[in-house]
């Protein structure tokens, strides 16, 4: 998730220029810039994949070559900031948790309760045994 983190905002910083995006912009083949992620190959072709389907870049013909590249989908701003977001540790390791707690919200309380009426019972119990 963090090469992907990476990739995704190195690319999202970008955006503005007049640029045909494809896989290898990610690799050490890119030698003309070299802040990019240095993913490999498969990363590189794993990371516009995910892009794509979210619709952050959208395939389209290089007039030139007639080859398919990418454009960035600008005017997704914000579903581009959500990304990045959820693709941060606080994120994942934080906030996902515990919405998937809040997600099942009647487990937990049926366990809290549950638990609750355990206590009674057995503190009731011993008290007739005794």
């Amino acid at each position: 998730m963090k090469k992907l983190r990476t990739a995704a905002k190195w690319i999202w910083e970008h955006r503005g220029q007049d640029i045909w995006w494809r896989p290898p912009v990610l690799t050490a083949a890119n030698a003309q810039d070299p802040t990019n992620p240095q993913l490999s190959t498969v990363e590189a072709e794993s990371v516009f994949r995910v892009l794509e389907d979210e619709k952050l870049i959208f395939p389209f013909q290089h007039p030139s070559d007639k080859k398919t590249a990418y454009l960035i989908n600008e005017v997704r701003t914000a579903e581009w900031e959500a990304f990045l977001q959820k693709m941060s540790p606080f994120h994942m390791y934080v906030v996902r948790p515990f919405m998937a707690l809040f997600k099942n919200g009647w487990a937990v309380l049926v366990w809290f309760l549950s638990t609750i009426i355990a206590a009674f019972l057995g503190a009731f119990v011993k008290k007739l045994v005794e």
